[in-house]
C-alpha cells in the first residue's frame, strides 16, 4: 500500500505505541503525514515549572497556534512561575481535560501569591466544558468558592496539603443535583478540609462518589462516618501513618462505616513493625458485616523495622476473620487478598514473606486467592 494511502488512525497508533520522545520527534521529520500525530502526542501533556519553560511555550504557541488544540493535560508549578508574564498563552487553551496546580509546602505558599493575571487565567481554564480533573497540591488559602466549584464541576479531584480561605470569587457553581464527582483524594489537609467536605453546600455533589483515597487520622474517621457518599462508594484506599509513640492506638478495634457497594478496599499502614501493622489491620473485626460486597482486599504495609519475627506466625484472634470457613461466610464475594510489604533493608525474601503470610491468612491461602509481594522505595505496586 502506498504510504499516502495509510489511514490516519494507523499513523496515530504507531505514534501512541512509541513512548520515547526523541523517537517521536525524529518520526515527525520522516514524512509530512507524521507531523500532526507526533505533535498531538508531544503536546498532549504540558508541564510549566520554570519561567524559561513558560517563555518557550509562549513562543511555540504564538508561532504555531494550532498546537493549542493538542494540549489536554496542563501542570503548573504556580509557586515558581507566579509572576511570569508569558503565561498569557494559557488563554489560548480551550480543550483541557486535566489541570494540576502545585505550590510550595515548605514556604507556606498561598493562593494570594499568584499574580492576578495568572489567577484570572486559571479561573477561565477551570470553567472549560472539557475539563474533568483538578489536582491541587501545597497551596494555602484557596478560596472556598473555588473549592465549591471544583467539587461540583469535576469528576476527579485531588487535594494535597490544601488550605481553605473563606473568600469569594465570581464563579458560577454548577447545579449540585448533577453529581459529577466520582474520585476524591484528600491528603494532609487537616480537620478543616474534612469539615468543608461535609458542609451542606458540598455534600450533595458527593452522592455519586465511587472512589476515594484518604489519609486517615482521628478527624478522617469522623469524616468517613459522617459522609453522604457511603452507599455508592466502590473503591476505598485508607492510609495510616503512625510513629512509635502512638502504637497504643493500634490496640483499639476499628469500626468502619457500612459500605454496601464497596468492592475494593486497600489498607496502607505505616507502623514500627510488621507485627504491629498486622495487629492494627486485624482489628477490623466486623469488616465482613460492613462490606458485604467486598471482592478485593489489599494490605500495603510499610514497617520501619524490616525484620520478620523469628517465631513461626500463628493466626491470632483478630485474624479469625480470615479463618478457612469464617472469612468465606462473612465475605462471600472475596476473590483476592493481596499483601504488599515495603522493606528498606536487604535480606527479606519473597519466599519467607509468603510463608509468613500464608500462616496468618489460612483461609485465603487454602482457597488460592492469597497473593504476596515484597517491594522497596521507588518500586511500583
Amino acid at each position: 500500500m502506498p504510504f499516502a494511502l495509510v489511514p490516519c488512525e494507523l499513523l496515530d497508533e504507531i505514534v501512541e505505541h512509541t513512548d520515547d520522545y526523541e523517537t517521536i520527534e525524529s518520526l515527525s521529520l520522516v514524512a509530512r503525514r507524521f507531523v500532526a500525530p507526533s505533535q498531538r502526542f508531544l503536546f498532549q501533556t504540558v508541564s510549566l515549572t520554570t519561567n524559561s519553560a513558560c517563555r518557550q511555550l509562549h513562543v511555540l504557541l504564538t508561532k504555531s497556534p494550532h498546537l493549542t488544540e493538542y494540549v489536554r493535560n496542563l501542570a503548573i508549578n504556580v509557586s515558581d512561575v507566579r509572576d511570569c508574564e508569558h503565561l498569557d498563552v494559557l488563554d489560548l487553551l480551550g480543550g483541557l481535560n486535566s489541570l494540576a496546580l502545585t505550590g510550595n509546602y515548605d514556604d507556606g505558599f498561598s493562593w494570594a501569591q499568584i499574580s492576578s493575571a495568572i489567577r484570572s487565567s486559571i479561573l477561565r481554564l477551570v470553567q472549560l466544558p472539557t475539563i474533568q480533573t483538578l489536582h491541587l497540591d501545597s497551596i494555602n488559602e484557596v478560596p472556598s468558592t473555588f473549592l465549591h466549584y471544583a467539587v461540583h464541576a469535576f469528576s476527579q479531584l485531588t487535594l494535597i496539603c490544601v488550605g481553605v480561605s473563606y473568600g469569594d470569587l465570581s464563579l458560577h457553581i454548577p447545579n449540585p443535583n448533577v453529581q459529577r464527582l466520582r474520585h476524591l483524594t484528600i491528603i494532609g489537609c487537616g480537620n478543616f478540609m474534612y469539615t468543608f467536605m461535609n458542609g451542606s453546600t458540598v455534600r450533595p455533589s458527593t452522592r455519586h462518589l465511587t472512589q476515594m483515597n484518604l489519609i486517615l487520622d482521628e478527624a478522617g474517621g469522623e469524616f468517613l462516618h459522617a459522609s453522604s457518599f457511603l452507599d455508592c462508594l466502590e473503591s476505598l484506599v485508607l492510609t495510616w501513618g503512625f510513629i512509635p509513640s502512638e502504637t497504643d492506638r493500634m490496640q483499639h478495634p476499628l469500626d468502619p462505616p457500612f459500605l454496601p457497594n464497596l468492592r475494593k478496599l486497600s489498607l496502607d499502614i505505616i507502623a514500627p513493625s510488621w507485627e504491629e501493622a498486622l495487629a492494627f489491620a486485624g482489628s477490623f473485626v466486623n469488616l465482613g458485616e460492613k462490606t458485604p460486597a467486598l471482592e478485593e482486599l489489599s494490605f500495603i504495609v510499610e514497617p520501619t523495622s524490616s525484620a520478620l519475627s523469628d517465631e513461626p506466625a500463628q493466626p491470632t484472634e483478630p485474624f479469625a476473620l480470615f479463618g478457612t470457613r469464617l472469612y468465606a461466610k462473612r465475605l462471600p464475594r472475596l476473590r483476592r487478598v493481596e499483601c504488599f510489604a515495603k522493606y528498606e533493608a536487604e535480606g527479606v525474601s519473597l519466599e519467607e514473606f509468603e510463608v509468613d503470610m500464608g500462616a496468618r491468612f489460612p483461609g485465603p491461602r487454602a482457597d488460592g486467592i492469597l497473593a504476596c509481594a515484597v517491594y522497596r522505595s521507588g518500586d511500583a505496586i
